[in-house]
């Protein structure tokens, strides 16, 4: 199946992951800048404990095909729609849109795979937002590290 006839017919700003379906579960991590301290959550519950803080977070999505937990996500941080329908989409061209409540950035990361060195290519969205930074990536390959 073409990787956009998912989208025929849907209205825009439907939440369909487009992209290569990795075999990673959607994890979510958390690293609170003040304190030093990462851990991965287990539910959105968590991060309405971590969004009510006054302390800036790095929260990392790593995963992106669960797209119940990406719409969450969205909600709870008040992110456009459309804004994760581009999250979604792993084919996305780099860019920078400004919000009133955030920055989103969409960038691709390379790298390298095998022995004659295939170049690779991974989405990597970023949210800059007030007390929180929040980053999503399609793999565990690691890029940043706090």
């Amino acid at each position: 199946m073409d990787r956009y006839t998912k989208k025929i017919g849907l209205a825009p700003g439907s939440l369909v992951h487009i992209g290569k379906k990795r075999s990673v579960k959607t994890k979510i991590t958390v690293f609170n800048c003040q304190m030093g301290e990462q851990k991965e959550v287990q539910s959105i519950d968590d991060l309405k404990k971590i969004k009510n803080s006054h302390e800036l977070h790095w929260i990392n999505i790593t995963g992106l095909h669960e797209t119940i937990k990406i719409e969450q996500i969205g909600k709870l941080y008040d992110l456009h729609v459309l804004v994760l329908e581009d999250i979604l989409h792993t084919n996305q061209r780099p860019k920078v849109q400004s919000f009133d409540e955030y920055l989103f950035i969409v960038l691709k990361m390379l790298k390298t795979h095998g022995k004659k060195n295939k170049i690779e290519s991974d989405q990597f969205s970023i949210i800059l937002g007030k007390n929180v930074v929040i980053t999503f990536e399609e793999s565990h390959t690691p890029k940043l590290q706090p």
